[in-house]
């Protein structure tokens, strides 16, 4: 009965040994993941800014000349 214990407690340590290399890149992986949606926002809300100061910039030109 001992024997097949430690078999159990030897084989549950190996898997769970073996499988950490599987998380450490599901770790990392989601880690990447999140930096670039964190980048792709910020280009996002720097892209809104820039297009909004053109846009009151061109509309403000216009009103000059044509005024």
């Amino acid at each position: 009965m001992k024997n097949i214990k430690d078999r159990i407690e030897q084989t549950f340590e190996k898997v769970l040994w073996q499988s950490k290399i599987m998380v450490i890149l599901a770790v990392i992986s989601a880690m990447f993941g999140a930096l670039v949606l964190i980048m792709m926002g910020t280009f996002n809300i720097i892209r809104t800014y820039a297009d909004y100061l053109v846009n009151e910039h061109e509309k403000s030109r216009i009103y000059i000349c044509f005024a």
